[in-house]
């Protein structure tokens, strides 16, 4: 079957012929069931007539298709058309590196951020258990905006003849059928390691040898293993040393000696993994000392053995001097530490067990600040909440924006996914057996730990006693031994706190008593006490670890403790008597106006915890969600400044819109056990509610059609992430959007209709898109960088978003003549610090006025005081007289 542009190949149409090579033609295709153009790699005749090929081929491809890295091309399939066999791939713009190196050397700084992500994205697939075999520049592309794809993970190819010459080179000796035993040769020759020329038998370590091949390439220009034919090639690769004196002067001495490292023919000297190779790499990119060497860095944790000889040494000094020296305990010590950026009232904050970093959320994104030194470290992809630390504080784990579990590295690395299933992940704790547990938020069964595996894995239910499945439970904190665990159980239909308490569960057997019948968020500190959250305080009181018992009563040992919206204390507590919390501040999220230079004035209502304001259409009034009045929904009429409250029913009411007319509101009701609905009434108050439609899934409400006749809206599914439904509105069959494989959130509706703007990671993060509605056609990428939660202004030629950097950023729209969206450069109007980062990315809590000059946004609770952070060393000395033990 031969191809060309206007044929179709099973579902897709051929557009254009990208390349050819050792794999065979490749074609830029257009996918017409998922609206996107992807890149067709048709697998030679000869190879797809080879069954025992074939079947390893897929067999890999499969396994191929699992990795998940924003620096790795997607592999989305298989398809077989007319005889022939084709990978489909994500298509990725831009060069590959081996064109980009056509024009000599990279920049230093330029060749480590390229090089770091490609580390990354050999760490990931390593990690997975995925050799690549062949990296080279031309299986590395590098988009417009310098981010690294790397290309053909773990494929073979077909082997080559020894008479091979010249630049084909460059495609020689790739595929046989069982590339990875010994004896056979697996790879490009002139980046292939010393032990696939030889043909033994391969490990990670080939792709380190690789990377160290492509790295020299990038900082010299040059090929570093150069031939005439594939046989010289080989000597090359087998024999002739490394010539250092090519690389540039200014190339740092991490560099250097990593690429030594790299370049090891003995594999027992070589660099054995390529996390060591990315650390390496940062340390290079983060500078250097005018001799080439990175200057010394002494941290007190390191100091500290020499400290305390050095005071040993003298108190032996003073006592031949006839002065005894009695030891004397640490002093509790009290410091603020400012956090930068701004941490916000969500996502949770945690230490490392020896108290040296500490773990926050700002702007959705996984924050680390060591204790011993400024700085701040965002860990890049890590977005989520609730961090918290393994055992040994090497690890980070968080929940994803997607409630899935995830874990990074603290030193800085590629983010893990650890569980890609139904269930939805709250709150969790890693225990010494490298078992992660974890609480529900949204399950049927709420009342249920879940234990994971800490490489990742399927999310198993541990044994809970039946009373415990009526009960919902948060904030898990695993007990030395990981016999037990101590647990927040709440009973109150909404889920909050106010009906709290701390219990004690057996892992084993499942039973579980309460401790304490109010506080919240407990954790058991070094000196035997169990430390919790009552109020805007913190008491402790002892515990008996062999009897899961309280011995005593609870006594205050810290007030004025903030509380996140669901009523946690915010604190956490290292096991080296490091205590950090956020101070008490008003428990609020006022409504502001920000105009479009980003100046903001409070809207003049009473104070709240206010989520979701979506403006009338006639911008008289505002309906908003009050999580800390029954989180229900309320209408704020702006000329008086009055609140007026909406709805009344137990559940929680959340991301309100209005009707085009004004005269209805609808709303989601999400009750902690039962269907989720969507509910609609008067905007006045008037007559009832009324349940427009129901459903089993998690659903969010995001907008009302122009026309009057739908509801848009969000819901989660196990298959395909979070999709967008439209809802009628006066009865009949809701139907599904946009549910493709991807997560689609936030949809908004144009003002005249015919266009959908929505947030989909079909690039690997999320941006915002503009199609036809409802054809779905005529698709454009909208935001440039990253972004969510796009908003139209009222006369729909331009399109707001909140980007990625943190900013809220304006994009110019209008219709070309060929009917489609002709997208202006995005312009940033102002930094994004109106509580942008709640940790709810699925709500857009901001609206655009209908004048198109103002925006209503909420501000981040306690947003003026929680630039800070209180932290008391050694704080067990404090806690030992504030709850003492009793004779």
């Amino acid at each position: 079957m031969s191809l060309e542009a206007g044929a179709r190949f099973g579902p897709y149409e051929i557009l254009s012929p990208l390349g050819a090579g050792g794999m065979g033609e490749v074609w830029r295709a257009r996918d017409a069931r998922l609206g996107r153009d992807v890149a067709l790699k048709l697998v030679p005749e000869a190879f797809a007539a080879d069954g025992e090929r074939m079947e390893r081929f897929e067999r890999e491809a499969k396994l191929l298709a699992s990795l998940n890295h924003p620096h790795i091309a997607a592999l989305y399939g298989l398809e077989e058309a007319g005889g022939r066999r084709a990978l489909v791939m994500e298509l990725v713009p831009g060069g590959t590196l081996a064109e980009r190196l056509a024009g000599g050397p990279i920049p230093l700084e330029e060749a480590l951020s390229l090089a770091r992500q490609v580390a990354e994205a050999l760490e990931h697939a390593h990690e997975h258990g995925i050799i690549h075999r062949d990296l080279k520049p031309a299986n590395v592309k590098v988009t417009p905006a310098g981010d690294v794809k790397v290309l053909d993970f773990g494929l073979g190819r077909p082997v080559a003849g020894d008479a091979t010459s010249g630049a084909d080179l460059l495609s020689s000796p790739t595929l046989t059928r069982d590339g990875t035993r010994a004896g056979v040769i697996l790879g490009t020759v002139p980046y292939m390691s010393p032990e696939q020329a030889r043909g033994q038998a391969l490990d990670g370590r080939t792709d380190v040898w690789s990377f160290g091949v492509v790295l020299f390439e990038m900082l010299t220009g040059e090929r570093l293993f150069r031939g005439d034919t594939t046989s010289d090639v080989l000597a090359a690769v087998l024999k002739t040393e490394v010539d250092w004196s090519q690389l540039p002067a200014v190339t740092p001495a991490a560099c250097r000696r990593l690429l030594r490292r790299c370049l090891e023919r003995d594999l027992r000297l070589r660099l054995h993994s390529m996390a060591d190779a990315r650390l390496e790499i940062v340390e290079a990119a983060q500078g250097t000392d005018s001799d080439g060497s990175r200057g010394p860095r002494v941290r007190w944790r390191t100091a500290l053995p020499w400290a305390v000889a050095l005071l040993a040494v003298l108190a032996v000094a003073a006592l031949l001097r006839g002065r005894p020296s009695a030891p004397r305990a640490p002093r509790v010590s009290r410091l603020t530490l400012p956090l930068m950026p701004h941490p916000v009232a969500l996502g949770g904050i945690a230490l490392s067990p020896d108290g040296a970093e500490l773990a926050y959320v700002s702007a959705g994104q996984i924050q680390v600040r060591a204790l011993d030194r400024e700085g701040v470290r965002a860990l890049p992809d890590a977005l989520g909440s609730q961090p918290f630390f393994s055992p040994d504080g090497a690890w980070i784990g968080f929940v994803g924006t997607d409630e899935q579990l995830r874990k990074v590295p603290v030193s800085g690395g590629p983010v893990v996914r650890l569980t890609d299933g139904p269930r939805r992940l709250g709150h969790c704790a890693w225990a010494p057996d490298e078992v992660i547990l974890c609480t529900q938020p949204w399950s049927d069964r709420p009342g249920e730990l879940l234990r994971i595996p800490a490489g990742g894995g399927v999310a198993d239910p541990l044994p809970t006693a039946a009373g415990g499945l009526r009960e919902r439970v948060q904030w898990p904190s695993v007990l030395p031994g990981g016999r037990a665990a101590l647990l927040t159980v709440i009973r109150s239909p909404g889920g909050s706190v106010v009906d709290a308490a701390i219990a004690v569960q057996r892992l084993d057997t499942g039973e579980r008593r309460v401790l304490v019948a109010d506080g919240a968020q407990a954790v058991r500190a070094a000196t035997g006490h169990i430390v919790f959250a009552r109020g805007a305080s913190l008491l402790a009181v002892l515990f008996d670890l062999a009897t899961l018992t309280l011995r005593g009563a609870p006594a205050p040992v810290v007030e004025h403790v903030s509380r996140d919206y669901v009523g946690g204390g915010r604190y956490a507590l290292a096991g080296d008597g490091t205590l950090v919390y956020y101070k008490e501040v008003a428990d609020t999220r006022p409504l502001l106006w920000v105009d479009r230079r980003g100046s903001a004035t409070r809207i003049a209502v009473p104070d709240h915890v206010f989520f979701d304001p979506r403006i009338s259409p006639d911008g008289s009034r505002i309906a908003v969600q009050a999580s800390d009045a029954g989180s229900d929904t309320w209408i704020c009429e702006l000329a008086r400044g009055a609140l007026t409250r909406l709805t009344f029913d137990p559940a929680e009411d959340e991301t309100p819109v209005w009707s085009p007319d004004g005269a209805w509101v609808a709303w989601a009701s999400q009750p902690s056990r039962g269907p989720r609905q969507l509910h609609r009434r008067r905007a006045d108050g008037s007559g009832d509610d009324q349940v427009v439609w129901s459903t089993s899934a998690h659903a969010h409400l995001h907008d009302w059609s122009p026309d009057g006749k739908y509801l848009l809206v969000t819901l989660d599914s196990v298959n395909t992430g979070r999709d967008v439904w439209l809802v009628p509105v006066d009865g009949g069959e809701a139907r599904p959007l946009l549910d493709g494989p991807f997560e689609e959130w936030n949809p908004r509706m144009s003002p005249d209709g015919r266009w959908l703007a929505y947030a989909s990671n079909e690039a690997g993060r999320f941006d915002v898109y503009v199609r036809r509605f409802p054809e779905l056609s005529g698709k454009v990428q909208v935001s440039s960088g990253g972004g969510d939660r796009p908003a139209w202004t009222a006369r729909g030629r331009e399109l707001v978003y909140r980007s990625a950097d943190g900013h809220v950023t304006s994009v110019g729209l209008s219709p070309g003549p060929d009917g489609n969206m002709r997208v202006r450069r995005p312009e940033a109007l102002f930094p994004d610090a109106y509580g942008a980062a709640t940790g709810r990315t699925s709500h857009p809590d901001y609206d655009v006025h209908p004048d198109g000059r103002r925006f209503v946004m909420v501000g981040s609770q306690s947003r003026e005081a929680t630039v800070a952070m209180s932290v008391v060393l050694n704080w067990f000395e404090e806690l030992e007289k504030l709850a003492p033990r009793k004779p």
